[in-house]
């Protein structure tokens, strides 16, 4: 922001107004200072290292290289300060749900799950993958609970053959 040198007129009302804007402003600022909890740089770390080991590169391949090192960081944001913000910053006339998660106590909320916009393809895709093994498993129970039928009577085969059944 440029800053204007000179005096202004303005009314004690509009005077009360930016002082309420700007504490408003101070306090969301110290909450979002709080969101990141950590970074974890350890894998970004091995790639600049690589970056650093290697011969003459040009500057747009170093620039590619950092920037794909940068995908490997691994940041940890704090619930608790999203979802304080959720409950101060959530558009309460939007719907009945909108309203009902406003009005929630911090132990109501913290049941609820926070799933990141660009992290749920990632939860969806850990899901299919679960079921694809959950129902791997189960074919193979299943398998392994008809041939255990058998091991009791290893002629029930043939039993049931002879009966025609």
């Amino acid at each position: 922001m440029r800053k204007i040198d000179g005096t202004a007129t303005i009314s004690i009302e509009e005077f009360d107004e930016l002082r309420e804007h700007e504490k408003w402003f101070n306090e969301l600022r110290s909450n979002v200072r709080g969101l990141v909890e950590k970074i974890d740089t350890e894998q970004y770390d091995r790639e600049m290292k690589k970056i650093d080991d290697m011969g003459d590169v040009t500057d747009e391949e170093i620039d590619r290289l950092v920037k794909k090192a940068a995908g490997t960081l691994k940041i940890t944001v704090s619930d608790k300060i999203i979802r304080k913000l959720i409950r101060e910053y959530i558009d309460e006339e939007k719907s009945d749900v909108h309203y009902a998660v406003s009005e929630m106590t911090n132990k109501e909320l913290e049941q609820i799950p926070l799933f990141l916009d660009g992290g749920q393809q990632d939860f969806q895709k850990i899901i299919k993958e679960k079921d694809k093994e959950i129902r791997r498993l189960k074919k193979q129970v299943g398998d392994l609970k008809n041939e255990m039928s058998y091991m009791h009577n290893p002629l029930a085969i043939s039993d049931r053959h002879e009966m025609g059944g």
